[in-house]
């Protein structure tokens, strides 16, 4: 998308663990600090298996039109 309007682009992806939950507790405690209230980041713990890794992938682009 970003080449159909700049001429000259650079991207840095990655996509790596993040966090390895060994157990309920401290996946609801990771989920608390992503802003779930304690009771709700309890509820969404227990539905889920442990351990568990999470995995952070994204990327950053620069873009520039032409030369100056």
């Amino acid at each position: 998308m970003l080449q159909q309007v700049f001429d000259d682009i650079e991207v840095q992806r990655w996509d790596v663990p993040l966090a390895h939950l060994p157990d309920t507790d401290a996946l609801a405690l990771f989920l608390r600090g992503r802003g779930l209230p304690d009771g709700r980041a309890q509820l969404a713990a227990r539905r889920l298996t442990t351990p568990i890794t999470v995995t952070k992938r994204g990327m950053l682009a620069w873009a520039r039109k032409g030369s100056r």
